[in-house]
């Protein structure tokens, strides 16, 4: 997924991001490091949703 990385690399920020991962037989939420904070810009958001689908990938605000 070296585009994944590419992708946040491009959009530096200071929102923290949290990936929860469901599979068969695991299940794990991850909070990536300082490092990887992004700033959720709109282009952003739809490249996420464009490979991981509308419903995988959502902002919450705390």
């Amino acid at each position: 997924m070296k585009w994944l990385g590419e992708l946040i690399t491009r959009h530096r920020g200071g929102c923290p991001i949290t990936l929860e991962y469901t599979g068969s037989d695991a299940k794990a939420m991850l909070q990536f490091g300082d490092q990887w904070s992004i700033d959720p810009a709109d282009g952003l958001i739809q490249a996420l949703r464009d490979q991981f689908g509308r419903e995988n990938v959502f902002l919450q605000y705390r």
